[in-house]
């Protein structure tokens, strides 16, 4: 089977600069070792969501650069610590430490790139909280110092642009804004092109007879070189996630971002679309094999694991769709659906959509979901119709049918009634809608919704 696409999104934090000074007093070998050790405990709670604890961890890794009067670290704490605030959206928390931060940097001299780092997380809180015309001045400075630290063609610095466009935007100042995010959607777009076609070469996915979606993150450092990289969701395929995950490895270097520290990164989130049904081979069908008996018989054990996997989650989705076609005709069974039970049949049918999906039968899902909207339980476009909405693209995009999923998605999250759907789906039909873009090659327009759905994460 031949893989049909391939799509990237760029989710952005903000880039941690800092510059060395000779005149920082040194810490003690001891407390160095302490300080790694507080950072990374930090981090490692971080990813597990932690944020109390792992704020606890900064603050003493906080603690030893203000006793060694390293003002270096000091902002690279209080930093972090604020990101712990924004992550559980205590955002006047985040803005009291940032502040912090900023003081602290501006009593450096040759400080640019950290003050220009703090201005930016603060000029971002301040939005968060609705503060629109004191962030302007403060993103301002920000972007003016930005200009001089990056080059032009800098994804931080267009992220940055792109970011201060909206706030002008809505500040009313729409030639300026206008200017600054063309600026910014054409070296997005380059440098998302770029890692997209890179990626898309790299990919040696081992045939499956099912469809899925894998998303890895990861970050792109100075000379366009990768770390952490990790599956966010999960084929089910433990090939397929390794496979996806060595195609950014093997894709790299991507462009460079032109940093002037090795702390700077551009934080990136990328799925892989398999999609079974536009598959050339055969189930079971074996990958590719270098020459070398080792080889050969590596990718034999490979297709053998992978037969097995597919014979299981194709019967795993046979069954699962037998089951919710009777909860389907047991509710439609009862003549007109009541009310209450309108959203659990809206739910029904997206769930047998998904599991026609991934056995590869696209127009089957779609034949689903398009059916049920036409039934009268859900002509009005209200939460239950908006929610069906959303899963029909869901199925489009496996499909690779970007060019169907998209007015559907644009439908649904300009209606009134949105607000009104699952948090957890609301955030998918603007990862969604993201995705259509980014299959468009609309890269920079599409951050807007991989913005919006990042925020509902927070």
């Amino acid at each position: 089977m031949k893989p049909r696409s391939i799509f990237a999104a760029a989710t952005t934090v903000s880039a941690l600069i800092f510059t060395n000074s000779p005149a920082l007093a040194k810490m003690s070998s001891a407390d160095e070792q302490h300080y790694r050790e507080m950072t990374s405990a930090a981090s490692t709670l971080n990813k597990a969501s932690d944020w109390a604890k792992a704020r606890e961890k900064y603050k003493e890794a906080l603690e030893l650069a203000t006793k060694s009067d390293d003002p270096d670290k000091q902002v690279k704490m209080l930093l972090r610590m604020a990101g712990t605030f924004v992550e559980q959206s205590d955002y006047g928390s985040a803005e009291a430490v940032l502040r912090q931060a900023l003081t602290v940097a501006e009593s450096r001299t040759e400080a640019d790139p950290q003050i220009s780092s703090c201005l930016y997380e603060l000029a971002s809180v301040l939005v968060k909280e609705k503060k629109e015309s004191e962030a302007r001045p403060i993103f301002a400075r920000c972007l003016e110092m930005s200009e001089k630290i990056f080059s032009a063609n800098n994804p931080i610095l267009a992220v940055r642009k792109g970011e201060y466009a909206v706030l002008l935007n809505k500040l009313g100042e729409k030639g300026e804004s206008e200017k600054l995010s063309r600026e910014s959607q054409l070296v997005i777009n380059d440098f998302m092109a770029d890692i997209s076609a890179k990626i898309k070469q790299a990919w040696h996915q081992p045939p499956e007879s099912f469809s899925y979606r894998i998303s890895v993150s990861f970050e792109v450092l100075n000379h366009g070189k990768v770390r952490d990289i990790e599956v966010t969701k999960s084929s089910g395929s433990e090939i397929a996630d390794k496979a996806a995950i060595d195609a950014v490895k093997n894709g790299a270097p991507f462009s460079d971002i032109d940093s002037k520290d090795e702390d700077e990164k551009f934080s990136m989130a990328f799925s892989f679309d398999y999609n079974y049904h536009h598959g050339k081979g055969g189930p079971g069908s074996p990958p590719s094999a270098r020459s070398g008996s080792q080889s050969q018989a590596n990718a034999f054990r490979q297709s053998r694991q992978v037969k097995e996997e597919t014979e299981a989650r194709l019967k795993k989705e046979k069954e699962k769709c037998d089951e919710l076609k009777g909860k389907i005709e047991t509710i439609l069974g009862k003549g007109g659906v009541e009310e209450k039970d309108r959203t659990t049949l809206a739910n029904l049918y997206s769930e047998l959509a998904e599991s026609q999906a991934v056995q590869g039968s696209y127009p089957e899902g779609v034949e689903t979901l398009t059916a049920a909207l036409s039934r009268d339980c859900f002509k009005k476009n209200d939460q239950a119709r908006l929610s069906l909405m959303v899963s029909l693209a869901h199925i489009h995009l496996y499909a690779d049918d970007a060019k169907k999923a998209e007015p559907v998605l644009k439908e649904a999250v300009n209606a009134p009634d949105f607000q009104r759907v699952p948090l957890k789906l609301r955030q998918e039909a603007f990862e969604d809608y993201g995705n259509c873009l980014v299959k468009n090659h609309k890269f920079a327009e599409a951050q807007d919704y991989y913005s919006k759905a990042r925020e509902m994460k927070e």
